[in-house]
């Protein structure tokens, strides 16, 4: 089973792994293996299971891991994703179920 990584535990980061619990496929073919961040404590003070892990900038990314991106800003996205993808990471979009409507 692969250990799905979210990159980013600030609001985005626990609003994906809300949504990645709730995942058919969370159990399945992946579970959540925590988070990474430049801020060890980002975590403190919610009620999440999973803990900050890493660093993105000096995280070895291992064959069984999937890095999921949750960071907004574009300029701290590609400073924080471009060590893990210099190391080959496998980063993938998590797709729950969504309804779009007609309009």
């Amino acid at each position: 089973m692969l250990k799905l990584i979210i990159v980013g535990a600030g609001g985005l980061g626990r609003e994906i792994e809300d949504q990645a619990r709730q995942d058919h496929d969370n159990g399945k073919i992946w579970y959540i293996g925590g988070f990474l961040d430049t801020r060890p404590n980002a975590l403190e003070g919610y009620p999440i299971d999973a803990q900050v892990i890493g660093d993105p900038r000096t995280f070895e990314p291992s064959p069984d891991e999937i890095f999921v991106v949750a960071i907004g800003d574009p300029k701290l996205k590609r400073q924080l994703l471009q060590p893990l993808q210099e190391k080959a990471a496998n980063i993938v979009s998590l797709r729950t179920r969504v309804h779009m409507g007609s309009r």
